[in-house]
């Protein structure tokens, strides 16, 4: 399991609302949760701040 993904999962955020947040499908954040240099510097900002995490937290 990816850090983003455990992140997400342990805030009890799904994947739906996830993307919505950042404006992308739930296809495309599954995919980034498996890739996460794949995400742009917006989408990080934007679950860093979604999850109430530092963005260096996502990539650990």
């Amino acid at each position: 399991m990816s850090k983003l993904t455990e992140v997400r999962q342990q805030k009890g955020i799904t994947i739906e609302s996830a993307a919505g947040y950042i404006g992308v499908t739930a296809d495309l954040l599954e995919q980034l949760e498996h890739n996460p240099d794949d995400l742009s510097i917006s989408e990080a900002a934007m679950l860093s701040e979604l999850y109430e995490v530092e963005l260096k937290t996502l990539y650990e």
